[in-house]
């Protein structure tokens, strides 16, 4: 017997062979010029036609699969884990697809921010960039243009990450960007740093979280090109808080080259200025503005030229850039680290 489908249903042909075929009424056809007469049916014969006719009859059963004949007459089986019927078929291969997309741009992510993509740069970075853009969010044409749109989704993205917003990707929005597309959060926009426990002396440690001072690289007097590192690093998580290590008046604030986002505090009671580096983004305090010992004034970050989350903590003895000179901070930094 052939397979056959009827009614959306896949069974077994009930056609006999021409030599019993018999007309379903039991009534002799009619002769014609190229018709010849047919037997009157049988009991047997009468009976197979009425099950033949009361399976034509049935509605396929309640989530019975629709098979279609393949090419070549073959039909296509339902018979599957769980009984998935080809109509299914295209959503999974359209999630397969979709998940094996998003891998893909993962991966092309992940060049991001090794060169610095701003207004005017052309190219397949650029491409990664506005999907990257528009899979979280930011929609953008995808035209390897980086143009006024592109520049202000950035921009956008950086506000509500609380980056610097600089309108350019460099290492720190390229980060965010890639948290971003693997579904993490931004960082909480004002979070509130822990009561700070005030030292000897008044001073107190400028960070309120986890923290470590890194290594010989992050030292004061370490090598540098061209000149030798004038503070002490300490790593934290990006967004972790940064308090006065000790009340003073504000000397400058703002944003500036290598150092990225800074604040500089001249305190009145000591011989000391010092100095933060790299904070996330804008400090919470501007120059003239009188601060407390373990008042809040930024976030760690790794804006500038700068390599992971980190304070890059600079104490002069005297007036900073004004006859002063910076010390090794690292011991004054171990005693407040209460």
């Amino acid at each position: 017997m052939e397979a056959h489908t009827i009614s959306g249903k896949l069974t077994r042909s009930l056609k006999l062979p021409r030599s019993k075929a018999a007309h379903v009424l039991g009534v002799p056809v009619g002769t014609g010029p190229s018709c010849r007469p047919f037997p009157v049916m049988s009991a047997r014969n009468l009976i197979l036609a009425g099950i033949a006719a009361s399976a034509l009859a049935l509605p396929p059963a309640a989530g019975a699969a629709t098979a279609t004949p393949a090419a070549g007459g073959a039909a296509p089986s339902s018979a599957g884990t769980g009984g998935s019927s080809p109509t299914q078929a295209p959503t999974t291969t359209t999630t397969t697809s979709a998940s094996g997309s998003t891998t893909q741009l993962a991966r092309d992510a992940q060049a991001l921010g090794t060169t610095t993509l701003r207004a005017g740069a052309k190219g397949k970075q650029v491409r990664v960039l506005q999907r990257v853009l528009t899979a979280v969010g930011y929609r953008v044409r995808v035209t390897g243009f980086f143009g006024a749109l592109t520049r202000a989704q950035v921009r956008r993205f950086q506000r509500n990450w609380t980056l610097p917003i600089v309108g350019y990707v460099g290492p720190a929005t390229a980060r965010a960007l890639r948290d971003a597309l693997a579904g993490r959060t931004p960082p909480a926009r004002n979070a509130q740093p822990v009561p700070p426990a005030v030292s000897v002396d008044g001073w107190t440690f400028p960070i309120r979280g986890a923290h470590n001072y890194g290594g010989p690289d992050n030292r004061y007097g370490a090598p540098r090109d061209g000149h030798t590192h004038a503070g002490q690093d300490i790593f934290a998580n990006c967004g972790t808080p940064e308090v006065a290590a000790r009340g003073g008046k504000v000397i400058d604030a703002g944003y500036g080259g290598s150092a990225g986002y800074y604040i500089a505090v001249h305190t009145a009671d000591t011989q000391y200025d010092y100095f933060y580096a790299h904070l996330r983004s804008s400090p919470s305090v501007s120059a003239g503005q009188t601060v407390s010992t373990g008042q809040l004034v930024g976030y760690v970050g790794e804006t500038g030229d700068a390599v992971g989350c980190h304070l890059h903590f600079e104490l002069w003895d005297g007036a900073w850039w004004n006859g002063g000179h910076t010390i090794d901070p690292l011991p004054f930094l171990k005693a407040w680290d209460k």
